[in-house]
């Protein structure tokens, strides 16, 4: 798909159209508060580190719940992602 700056340029592009004010807002909030019980619970242990935020927390379970459809979309052609 491209290069690191590539993909992350994608990414950005993505964030801007699909979030919102308000979730960009509570995305911050989370940058320093601690991830939630029920968060930890369906993290791995290996993830479970004293520094973990609830930001962190939520990406790593978004990354856990959607890996079989981001390898199924890294695995198409590139003119099918797009």
């Amino acid at each position: 798909m491209g290069d690191r700056a590539v993909c992350l340029a994608r990414a950005d592009d993505f964030m801007n159209e699909n979030e919102s004010a308000e979730t960009a807002h509570r995305s911050r909030a989370w940058t320093k508060q601690r991830p939630t019980e029920r968060q930890r619970a369906y993290l791995p242990a290996s993830a479970r580190t004293p520094d973990l935020t609830r930001y962190g927390a939520s990406c790593h379970l978004a990354l856990r719940f959607n890996r079989k459809l981001i390898d199924h979309a890294l695995a198409l052609p590139e003119k099918e992602v797009a």
